[in-house]
């Protein structure tokens, strides 16, 4: 058999209730769909942390953040995933495969060609896109509120229209490198920035606001919760988006911005039915492997939080994942064992018979659809720091339980077999302490074996944050 293709089709903070194959029985999304009907379906994948910049460097390096080192976004700081690291980019390149990264990369250097990636480079991060349509006189912009030139860039994107748009361009340069290297192995990563916030696009109006669900855990009090869950920007976004004032919501224009965030998912399903036809079009389909996932969740509106931070909902830190190989793969099947981000290309390296560095920490997946199990018991995530907010917490989730212990807030217990909405947090009901207990116990073997990081350490990247405890 010839070495497979591998189509690695990304999205940008994608919350996993916008999928019908995933349970939303009002939302459109058939090309997602039918990959699904083609391939296995993960319905518990977790992140290893859920913030874009940390968590795509886990996803390429198979390592934890606290093993790599990349812990933080890149806001205001030079955070970028150095050559010294080894990606599947790097052991597909070295292994004779055509390699290509088209879309948001965000991790440093984005306009240098690299870990492997070096046939196909083409890279915009946040605003970036907007100004090049601008300075080649590819849109006209209408004039937009006041406001930093970087707020202005994002604003736009609700303005330009599906052809033009970001991941429409992402795709057909995708289709372009496939196309030029159909006789090839090839790696292509097709990197989408929907449906991350602002939250616009040009199917802002396709979803009618009264058809959207809203999510069961709008209940939420914040009784016993961490402080800093009622802090900072998800919480400030909700209040904004939701209208929310003295604890009461505007619920119609909670239902506008969820729209908007479906209508951004139709973006993306258009895309991938126009890879999915590309492939069936050039004859490969049964030769490439082809992944759907996202880089991490956002909350839109659970717990009336919006976007992703310090904290460990399921709504930020489950992401969807699907893989399809036809003839190789079985197909409609679903795999409800845990799993991890860093598990994506230890499974991939399998399917392509290449050998995975001993660097990597993560697992292949491949005896969970062969043999009906998983080596997995457990998931572990952490994060440290978002939108300036520096909270350390580090989580563990078993098939039961989710233990998120704080390092300087309130730690959290949830059964989420008796509440899977995360609502009554059990961290201080003394009838759950040897439970507690013992899934920190689990968290500190899992650092020892992954490349422990010291409270010290944590505690110097504090000088670059104002934090409020």
């Amino acid at each position: 058999m010839n070495r497979p293709n591998v189509l690695l089709i990304m999205t940008d903070q994608q919350n996993i209730n916008t999928l019908r194959c995933y349970g939303n029985r009002v939302i459109e999304t058939p090309a997602i769909d039918s990959l699904a009907e083609r391939g296995v379906q993960f319905e518990n994948t977790y992140v290893a942390i859920p913030l874009c910049m940390p968590n795509r460097a886990s996803i390429w390096t198979s390592m934890y953040p606290h093993s790599n080192g990349i812990m933080f976004n890149d806001d205001g700081r030079d955070v970028t995933l150095p050559p010294s690291l080894v990606t599947i980019g790097d052991v597909a390149k070295g292994s004779g495969y055509r390699c290509g990264y088209i879309g948001k990369w965000h991790v440093g250097n984005e306009k240098t060609p690299q870990h492997g990636f070096t046939d196909a480079w083409w890279t915009h991060l946040r605003g970036s896109y907007e100004q090049e349509l601008e300075e080649r006189a590819s849109f006209s912009f209408a004039s937009a509120d006041a406001g930093s030139k970087l707020e202005e860039r994002l604003r736009q994107r609700g303005q330009v229209p599906f052809e033009q748009a970001h991941d429409t361009t992402v795709t057909d340069r995708t289709v372009t490198f496939m196309r030029a290297h159909r006789s090839d192995p090839f790696f292509a990563v097709c990197s989408m920035r929907a449906p991350h916030d602002p939250y616009t696009g040009p199917f802002n109006n396709y979803y009618d606001p009264a058809d959207v669900l809203l999510p069961p855990s709008l209940a939420e009090t914040f009784k016993s919760k961490p402080v800093l869950q009622q802090k900072g920007v998800p919480r400030d976004w909700f209040r904004e988006l939701a209208g929310e004032r003295d604890g009461e919501f505007d619920e119609y224009r909670l239902r506008q911005s969820i729209a908007r965030y479906w209508g951004m998912v139709r973006l993306i399903d258009l895309n991938v039915g126009r890879l999915l036809q590309a492939l069936d079009e050039l004859q490969i389909r049964r030769n490439t492997i082809v992944v759907f996932m996202s880089d991490h969740g956002d909350m839109m509106g659970a717990h009336r939080l919006m976007s992703k931070g310090n904290f460990m909902y399921e709504e930020a830190v489950k992401v969807p994942f699907i893989l399809s190989w036809p003839g190789v793969i079985p197909e409609s099947v679903k795999v409800s064992e845990l799993a991890s981000t860093i598990d994506v290309v230890p499974t991939l390296l399998e399917l392509m018979a290449l050998p995975q560095p001993s660097s990597m920490q993560g697992r292949s997946l491949r005896q969970s659809w062969d043999y009906g199990f998983s080596k997995r018991d457990a998931v572990f995530m952490e994060m440290f720091e978002s939108y300036g907010l520096f909270n350390p917490v580090f989580s563990v989730r078993t098939e039961r339980w989710k233990y998120n212990w704080y390092l300087a807030d309130m730690d959290e217990l949830y059964d989420l077999e008796t509440d899977p909405y995360e609502l009554e947090n059990l961290a201080l009901d003394k009838r759950h302490g040897d439970t507690l207990l013992g899934l920190r116990s689990r968290i500190r073997n899992w650092l020892t074996e992954t490349g422990d990081i010291r409270l010290s350490d944590l505690a110097m990247t504090t000088k670059s944050f104002q934090a409020d405890f």
